[in-house]
């Protein structure tokens, strides 16, 4: 395009036109200067004294886009109700809209959209598909890498690492606790440190409800002595016995044991039961722990079942699952209880001892 320059003084509208007669440049009264067309410049410079602007506008749709440099400050941006948008490769990368959020390789509010978007006066949204969302790095000393405020500002709470590059969650109220996961432990924190007996695990009317243990529990200390490895409860079948006969379909029932650490507690009650084909000395077997302790004496109830002398007991052997029905007399030696056999029969079995770790 050949340009043709018109003096000023020549023209009440000076002006630069080109070789088809048409006016490419408008310079008016104020001298302002009014392109139209394509402008193609190699380092246009604008400058004035008083907030230098440029404004391009789009007469069809009344879209008005500047660029100002004022008070020791430069601005980009639209002076009509529409977005700006930023673009690298034709393609939207970036986006204000007219309420002021702004958008992050996205162009809509739609949550599951990829993207971040930052809603004026509400809330911060990262999406993303199969990749971490947000990532935070601290490079130098440790310390809070994430901080929590309300109101005015002032903190409630942080995510962050200690000196001895453990993850911890921390409340910065006074008095209030928090979590240090080290390796490979949890630890309590109060008022922003690590703390020892100061720290509870619910409260009366805000309980945890199960917790799943695979080793054992420390109580009241920290020795092997105070530790709890171990709690059971549980059914068996505890099957009647006959020293010298018994029927070919034993009698049966459903006895229960808990066992707490080492000890184990059983209770057995055969009730009404036909006890016709046993004869002789009176066992009950199945226990599913054996004792391993010495002889155990337990409580022992009958009625009718069998017949002794002076007391009865049941009586488990050293590394014994069987409860021997005794007969413990007065000055002399024990004696097995002999079965009473028939209908309408009863016995109660109970007792405590100690069995394997």
């Amino acid at each position: 395009m050949a340009l043709t320059q018109v003096p000023i003084e020549l023209s009440s509208t000076p002006g630069i036109v080109d070789n088809s007669n048409a006016t490419a440049i408008t310079i008016d009264s104020s001298e302002n200067v009014t392109f139209s067309g394509t402008v193609t410049a190699d380092g246009l410079t604008l400058s004035d004294s008083t907030n230098p602007t440029l404004t391009i506008t789009d007469t069809t749709n009344t879209t008005t886009l500047f660029l100002e440099a004022a008070n020791l400050s430069t601005t980009v941006g639209t002076s009509t109700n529409h977005p700006l948008k930023f673009d690298t490769n034709n393609t939207e990368r970036m986006r204000v809209d007219e309420l002021g959020n702004l958008y992050i390789a996205k162009s809509v509010t739609t949550y599951n959209t990829e993207g971040a978007f930052f809603e004026k006066g509400a809330a911060l949204e990262l999406t993303t598909s199969g990749g971490r969302v947000l990532r935070l790095n601290r490079t130098s000393t440790d310390g809070n890498i994430l901080e929590f405020n309300r109101g005015s500002g002032s903190p409630v709470g942080s995510i962050g690492t200690s000196p001895t590059a453990n993850f911890n969650i921390n409340s910065s109220q006074s008095g209030h606790v928090g979590l240090e996961f080290g390796s490979p432990n949890i630890m309590p924190m109060k008022d922003g440190a690590l703390a020892d007996n100061a720290v509870d695990l619910g409260v009366s009317s805000q309980r945890f409800r199960n917790i799943y243990l695979a080793g054992g529990i420390q109580l009241g200390g920290t020795g092997s002595a105070n530790k709890l490895d171990d709690y059971e409860e549980g059914t068996f079948t505890a099957s009647l016995r006959g020293a010298n006969t018994q029927p070919g379909t034993l009698v049966t029932t459903t006895g229960y044991y808990t066992k707490i650490g080492r000890t184990f507690t059983y209770n057995i009650s055969f009730e009404n039961v036909d006890t016709t084909g046993y004869s002789g000395a009176v066992s009950v077997t199945g226990l599913p722990m054996a004792n391993n302790f010495g002889r155990h004496v337990g409580a022992a109830g009958v009625y009718s079942l069998a017949s002794w002398t002076d007391n009865v007991a049941g009586i488990i052997n050293s590394g014994a699952t069987t409860i021997d029905l005794m007969d413990i007399r007065s000055e002399n030696g024990w004696a097995s209880t002999t079965h009473n056999a028939g209908s309408t029969r009863y016995l109660w079995l109970s007792g405590t001892y100690m069995t394997t770790a």
